[in-house]
């Protein structure tokens, strides 16, 4: 079987799903709605953007597989990889940011551009310490345009936690 073939396959095995049928609590996703059926759906567990629909019509891809448990990585949409990617020894496979339950820092708000904002925060926890014992945190800025969707993350540490020396020199420079 070619690759061609394969993809085929597994497109008509694992079709893509709708926001409707993920049959998620209203208390876990966030909608950003710029009208003209424009809006992108983002779910609390792992900040993860389930749907992102320009002029009525979907963006991304969720799998009818995917489990919404409130456990495991949303199957599909856009997840936030962090800390390690990849296999990883003392967490799970793309780290743990996927998994963990996100808190809305600022709610959708629209802009005087008329695009609309909105801000999500994910701090270290007992839960994140136990695979990776470092103060953190992590701001997530989505803003929905017309027909653009813009994420920002950016990770902050404390003052007195000590990097490894090549971290820094990429942060600061030579």
């Amino acid at each position: 079987m070619n690759r061609e073939q394969r993809r085929e396959k597994g497109a008509a095995e694992d079709e893509s799903r709708s926001v409707a049928e993920m049959a998620v609590p209203a208390t876990s996703v966030v909608v950003l709605d710029r009208g003209n059926n424009t809006t992108c759906t983002v779910n609390l567990h792992g900040a993860t953007v389930v749907s992102w629909r320009v002029n009525n019509q979907e963006q991304l891809f969720v799998s009818k597989q995917a489990i919404f448990d409130g456990k495991r990585a949303i199957r599909g949409g856009i997840p936030i990889v962090f800390p390690q990617f990849g296999a990883w020894s003392t967490g799970p496979q793309h780290g743990f940011a996927r998994i963990s339950r996100w808190e809305l820092k600022k709610p959708p708000e629209r802009l005087p551009t008329g695009d609309v904002e909105a801000i999500f925060q994910l701090l270290d926890n007992e839960f994140t310490r136990s695979m990776w014992n470092y103060p953190f945190s992590l701001t997530y800025r989505l803003i929905l345009r017309e027909k653009e969707l813009h994420f920002n993350l950016v990770q902050s540490r404390s003052r007195d936690t000590v990097l490894h020396p090549f971290v820094t020199y990429l942060l600061q420079g030579p």
